[in-house]
């Protein structure tokens, strides 16, 4: 490994070192990584599931012909998951409509604890 003017350490090939330098800095700042097993995407269910349904809903159906057009149109994905779309572990709520209900119930039982 060297180290070039830009500071960073690269091997012969000239390619960056990012493993090994992500691997010093969580060292020094006491990080423990705990990372995924290859090939068992149960490990993480949640993200594979949120994968499966960017690339089945957006990335498969759209064309983006440009890189501003892929951002517009996957924000336009990501705004509509993440506030309209139901979701299975929200109860088929969208997030909207679990956040008002959940806080609702936070609200009605505010209520009964003041009362008692």
């Amino acid at each position: 490994m060297k180290v070039c003017g830009c500071g960073n350490r690269h091997d012969p090939r000239g390619t960056l070192s990012a493993s090994e330098s992500s691997t010093l800095t969580h060292r020094r700042q006491k990080v423990q990584i705990d990372f995924s097993r290859p090939g068992k995407p149960t490990d993480n269910c949640f993200i594979e599931t949120f994968n499966g349904s960017l690339r089945d809903e957006c990335l498969n159906v759209d064309w983006f012909e440009t890189i501003d057009e892929a951002r517009i149109k996957i924000e336009s994905w990501r705004i509509n998951y993440n506030e309209s779309r139901p979701h299975q572990g929200l109860n088929d709520l969208a997030p909207v409509e679990y956040t008002r209900k959940m806080a609702s119930r936070t609200m009605d039982q505010s209520v009964i604890n003041a009362g008692s």
